[in-house]
């Protein structure tokens, strides 16, 4: 099954009445074609009166998965959705673990009627989804094309951060990117590698945030892609 957004608007109803007692304001329900996020719950944030509004629910179509985990996927993110709406002090602390006390006391309350919500997606259910026929030809050109990656080595240190990019970002924004007071006070150079899709997925590193990496992963960027450009910082 691939899900729909008529498919969210109803299960999503269905769910927050028997399980939240209709307490959990309805969001945006958009879909998405994300390879590694079967779901995320967002919102927007009021930080003078620490308030959250804004609120949206995303699930991928890029799998054709069983209704059963398309609906633990639903209900995983209503639970985020939930301790948004009710608990919007959480934004407060900078990082927190969305994962925490919370999420596990809702996740093992609905999971007594049959569900398996955790942290992360169970090995086995990721094995048993299947590709769209779409997400198929998408998926065989990144592994065809490949991706490019931004290495930048933290000063004093080694250390290195990885920022996924693609051309048009290799030609202006990064450079951009790296011109700021935040890039300059932390990165001594950066060097862009053109990698395989298989040595991409070691990293999963998006041009929104960065990775650190270990030092093998470095090692196999740096044996198995090709350098497109190297630059100073600062």
């Amino acid at each position: 099954m691939i899900v729909t957004v008529e498919w969210m608007q109803k299960k999503f109803q269905e769910f927050n009445k028997k399980y939240w007692n209709g307490e959990i304001e309805t969001p945006a329900f958009k879909t998405s074609r994300s390879e590694h996020l079967f779901g995320q719950a967002l919102c927007s944030i009021d930080r003078r009166r620490w308030k959250t509004y804004d609120f949206a629910l995303k699930m991928s179509i890029y799998y054709d998965q069983s209704e059963h985990y398309l609906e633990e996927t639903l209900l995983h993110e209503m639970i985020h959705l939930y301790e948004y709406q009710t608990r919007p002090q959480i934004f407060k602390y900078g990082r927190y673990d969305c994962h925490g006390w919370f999420f596990k006391k809702e996740a093992e309350r609905i999971n007594a009627d049959g569900y398996n919500i955790q942290k992360f997606v169970q090995e086995e259910k990721s094995a048993s989804c299947k590709l769209t026929e779409r997400s198929q030809k998408l998926l065989d050109r990144k592994k065809q094309v490949g991706y490019s990656i931004a290495l930048c080595k933290c000063k004093g240190q080694n250390v290195y951060h990885a920022y996924k990019i693609n051309d048009a970002q290799i030609k202006k924004d990064f450079p951009e990117f790296c011109k700021r007071a935040w890039a300059k006070s932390i990165y001594e150079e950066y060097t862009i590698y053109h990698t395989s899709y298989e040595e991409f997925l070691k990293i999963r590193c998006s041009v929104h945030a960065y990775y650190v990496l270990d030092d093998n992963t470095v090692k196999g960027i740096r044996n198995e892609g090709t350098i497109i450009k190297t630059k100073a910082i600062g």
